[in-house]
């Protein structure tokens, strides 16, 4: 049921050409990680959430969604599409004990994946493993993420080197290191 769900919401928004890509658990299960994901987790550029948010409503019954920290992301909408949550969000930002991480979203920021003959942007599972570390209980996601790394090699080893010049805490920048001085 999740994937006829991705695979309509996916072609609406090929169709609408709204740069958006599919994240966290879902995108993990397509990168063949032992998941099994609930939810679809939506991340879009923000020139284009007000056309997304709309296309959203029509497709689903919009659900009311107050912010909680450690969150501070622009815009957060939640949907239920055929007995599916969806959440959809952009300018994805998390407060952690150094200030705000900011995911800086762009079309740049996915890999595209045909499933069902319909092209699944999904976005970076470099871009995941550090996100899950600033997520509050998400070590086993950061620790299958490692695991895959190891077993298949980082593709964009740039985003990991990159983030050690972004607002991290010290903690996750050690982590990172040693992850790339690992493979």
């Amino acid at each position: 049921m999740i994937e006829d769900t991705l695979i309509h919401i996916c072609k609406i928004f090929n169709e609408s050409k709204i740069i958006y890509g599919i994240g966290a658990s879902v995108m993990l299960y397509y990168e063949g990680l032992d998941t099994s994901p609930n939810d679809i987790d939506i991340i879009v550029d923000k020139k284009d959430i007000k056309r997304a948010q709309r296309t959203m409503a029509a497709l689903g019954l919009s659900k009311e969604m107050p912010p909680k920290e450690p969150f501070l992301t622009e815009y957060f909408y939640r949907y239920e599409v055929n007995g599916i949550e969806i959440d959809m969000f952009s300018r994805f930002m998390i407060k952690h004990s150094r200030g705000v991480y900011e995911y800086l979203f762009s079309k740049d920021s996915v890999t595209n994946k045909m499933i069902k003959e319909v092209n699944i942007p999904l976005t970076l599972i470099e871009d995941w493993y550090i996100l899950y570390q600033l997520i509050p209980q998400k070590e086993s996601k950061v620790k299958l993420i490692e695991e895959y790394f190891k077993d298949k090699g980082i593709e964009r080893g740039e985003i990991l080197s990159n983030s050690l010049n972004k607002n991290l805490p010290d903690h996750i920048k050690i982590r990172i290191k040693d992850l790339l001085n690992s493979i």
